[in-house]
């Protein structure tokens, strides 16, 4: 992983689920890899529910964009 930023998702149930995007060197990387390996190391309550693999994060000049990852993580679920 060379980039990741986590942001809270709405959720009517838990009122946020963490939703994650990623910017990965290896291509083989997927959403059921990264998952599983942290379901490994995190309580279950906190492993992201939404995933977003891009080639890089989108930033407003040095900053990660979060309005528009959180859009895309929104249009992925």
């Amino acid at each position: 992983v060379i980039e990741a930023i986590v942001i809270g998702i709405e959720d009517p149930e838990f009122g946020h689920r963490p939703g994650v995007c990623l910017c990965v060197a290896d291509p083989s990387l997927t959403k059921e890899k990264i998952y599983s390996m942290l379901l490994e190391r995190l309580p279950k309550f906190k492993v992201p529910k939404f995933y977003a693999i891009l080639p890089q994060l989108p930033k407003n000049g040095l900053k990660i964009d979060r309005h528009f990852c959180k859009k895309i993580l929104l249009n992925s679920s």
